[in-house]
């Protein structure tokens, strides 16, 4: 697991409420819902400082994914963070 990965799968545990999220997992399959996404994409927006959309997350919503789009995404100095 990269350490994007590492990253995304703490915040999907964190929101979710699990103990472990693995890189295969996705946010729907884990039980999570529309609200639970947005909450996954403005933790995922602070934390790597990037524009995150919501729809992203019904396109590439596993955390390999994720984590992938987020690693060749350019980091925002100015988000808040």
């Amino acid at each position: 697991m990269t350490g994007t990965e590492r990253e995304v799968a703490q915040v999907f545990a964190d929101i979710l409420e699990l103990e472990w999220v693995s890189p295969e997992d996705d946010i729907f399959s884990l039980g999570g819902d529309s609200f639970e996404a947005v909450r996954i994409a403005l933790e995922l927006e602070r934390r790597f400082r990037v524009e995150f959309p919501v729809e992203l997350l019904e396109s590439a919503c596993r955390v390999r994914d994720l984590a992938a789009w987020l690693d060749d995404r350019p980091r925002s100095a100015d988000a808040t963070g």
